[in-house]
């Protein structure tokens, strides 16, 4: 059985009952009038009773034998009770069979999108897709509780995505994309390749009037690098195409809010004396990423001199924080780490936070709250969300004890809370007058970090691809095979570990710029922009992004050696600071950076004079 979304349902049900109601009320009046008339008229004094009972009548289309001519009255009555049954009747219908009908119009029309999971993630998608305007099929295990939620025009079928007869009835064959976002990895993999098949048997031997393209996400890097390899999906071709993609809420969130909320919110020279300081409250799941992300990104152009600094609060006994340097041993090369326990209330952890922000009177200070009770990436997507919204009050509490009146010099603060409609309504809008909230930015919540351009088109990643194009197109045109180079191959072929550092690159572009005093724009042609990287700019630049490429290394567990890259034993010939490499090995990091606003263009972006970084 099958069920259609009714977001809008009620309202337009109250509407159309109460003029049913209305028109039933006048086709009363008129009925009951013309009955009496009638009766009256012909068989003397009018029974009370007899005219209501034949009144009723009318609204079952029968009504007692009329020997007389019949008043204008009692014809209105009769016509207007007729329009009502009928009207509600074919309405009754429509919302019995509505699901069905839909149903029939999307396998006539095909080019839908069929989701498969209503959980948080699948419900995201969902209103994503119809806000944009596609048609949208839900394949749900069990009949949801709440489809208010959901926007107008959504059809749920209800069964097991898994079941070839389920997929038949969302008219999987004739969709132009499906994506598998189930509770469980496993399920993901198993409606994959069941609708492979089907899709496969159905256009044997003829060519389909449109692809379909599977998306299944999976959270472990690991399991995801294995999962593109190219044929390993039975029924893939050039018409059913299997697309893998990271569903990692802490990764993508860490990298979302670093860009937006830059640990050099002030310009950082090479002279300068400012320290970027990222104090992370909760080192659990998201703590973790935001540490990792800093790490790989805050390179500075005084890092000669000032590394930055992270400084770890979490709660006395936890031991998350000696597992995380176990873990990435190296990272204390790269970054200053600090580490200050506190007990469990939340206004001895306030103060704490305070008293690390106004250390260093250079310091450029960030402090991200995102307390992790008991989380990690490995929980099935329900128990997570259940987990981390329990979190979520503490998080908003430490939020607001720091901006308790005499608090001052209130740093900056990122605060991870899960869904935008519950205590992120809070920071929409002008801050209150009595507390102000205007140094507090929300991050992490469903409904950006699982954004259709997030998880689907992949808008975060067009500078990464851009950067890596560019570099593998001037690797063929020199000689170079495809496949010489573990990294050389297309963007759509390349292994998950070579399109993360493309990112990486993409994102500490941003860092660069605000190094030299510029941020990137939307390309506007009459505005005087940066079109060339040049001079002093150049080595400054190539520096930090080596720096950048160092630390990515340090973090993968990489060692020198005067052997080729072996990303097996993890060992590569340029893992060696700066001033000891050779100069074409700096050339091509010279290269990069020149290639920068080219490359920012391709995007659809320019480079300005960011006045803001000096302030």
């Amino acid at each position: 059985m099958s069920h259609a979304s009714s977001s809008s349902l009620p309202k337009h049900l109250s509407i159309g009952w109460c003029i049913a109601a209305l028109v039933a009320l006048i086709a009363a009046g008129f009925g009951g009038y013309g009955m009496w008339l009638y009766d009256s008229e012909h068989h003397g004094p009018a029974d009370p009773l007899s005219v209501a009972y034949h009144t009723l009548q009318l609204f079952i289309l029968h009504a007692p034998h009329m020997e007389h001519e019949v008043n204008w009255q009692l014809h209105i009555g009769r016509w207007l009770a007729a329009v009502v049954v009928f009207s509600v009747g074919i309405r009754g219908l429509y919302v019995l069979f509505r699901s069905e009908l839909r149903l029939c119009w999307t396998w006539f029309r095909g080019g839908h999108v069929v989701i498969c999971g209503l959980g948080r993630v699948g419900r995201q998608l969902v209103t994503a897709f119809r806000k944009r305007g596609d048609r949208v099929v839900v394949i749900e295990s069990h009949s949801p509780d709440d489809v208010d939620g959901l926007p107008k025009g959504v059809v749920i079928v209800t069964g097991d995505a898994c079941d070839a007869s389920v997929l038949r009835r969302a008219s999987v064959t004739r969709a132009k994309q499906l994506i598998a976002v189930c509770d469980g990895v496993q399920t993901n993999v198993a409606i994959v390749a069941k609708a492979g098949e089907l899709f496969t048997h159905k256009y044997k031997g003829r060519r389909a009037k449109r692809k379909l393209e599977s998306w299944l996400f999976v959270a472990d890097e690991q399991l995801r690098q294995h999962f593109k390899r190219e044929g390993l999906f039975p029924y893939t071709g050039n018409q059913f195409l299997v697309n893998v993609r990271g569903l990692h809420l802490f990764s993508l969130a860490a990298r979302q809010v670093l860009n937006a909320n830059p640990l050099d919110f002030k310009r950082i020279v090479a002279e300068s004396s400012a320290t970027a300081h990222l104090a992370i409250v909760g080192f659990g799941a998201m703590g973790q990423r935001l540490a990792l992300q800093a790490a790989q990104v805050g390179h500075f152009a005084n890092e000669s001199n000032r590394k930055l600094k992270i400084t770890v609060l979490e709660q006395w006994g936890s031991d998350r924080y000696s597992a995380f340097l176990t873990k990435y041993p190296g990272i204390n090369d790269l970054v200053d780490f600090q580490h200050v326990a506190f007990s469990h209330t939340a206004t001895d952890a306030a103060k704490q936070i305070l008293q690390v922000a106004q250390t260093g009177s250079g310091d450029l200070v960030t402090v991200a709250i995102c307390w992790d009770s008991q989380t990690d990436s490995t929980l099935g997507e329900d128990e997570l969300f259940r987990r981390l919204e329990k979190d979520d009050a503490i998080n908003l509490g430490l939020a607001l004890e720091l901006q308790q009146p005499g608090n001052e010099s209130l740093p900056r603060t990122l605060l991870f809370l899960t869904r935008a409609c519950g205590f992120g309504a809070m920071f929409d809008g002008e801050p209150g007058t009595d507390r102000s909230l205007s140094n507090v930015r929300v991050f992490g919540t469903v409904e950006e970090t699982y954004s259709l351009d997030a998880l689907v088109n992949e808008t975060s990643d067009v500078i990464a691809r851009i950067l890596h194009e560019d570099w593998y197109e001037g690797e063929i045109a020199s000689g170079k095979k495809q496949g010489d180079k573990p990294a050389l191959w297309p963007w759509d072929q390349l292994g998950e570990m070579y399109r993360q550092s493309n990112r990486h690159a993409a994102d500490h572009i941003l860092v660069k710029l605000r190094a030299i005093g510029y941020s990137p724009g939307k390309l506007a042609p009459k505005k005087q922009r940066l079109t060339q990287i040049g001079g002093a700019q150049i080595e400054l630049l190539a520096e930090m992004e080596h720096a950048r490429w160092f630390a990515e290394l340090t973090i993968l567990g990489y060692a020198q050696d005067d052997k080729p890259r072996d990303d097996v034993a993890r060992t590569h010939a340029d893992f060696v600071p700066w001033d000891a490499l050779n100069e074409e090995t700096k050339d091509r990091d010279r290269k990069q950076v020149i290639k920068i606003p080219e490359a920012l263009e391709k995007a659809g972006l320019g480079i300005y004079r960011d006045s803001s970084l000096d302030g």
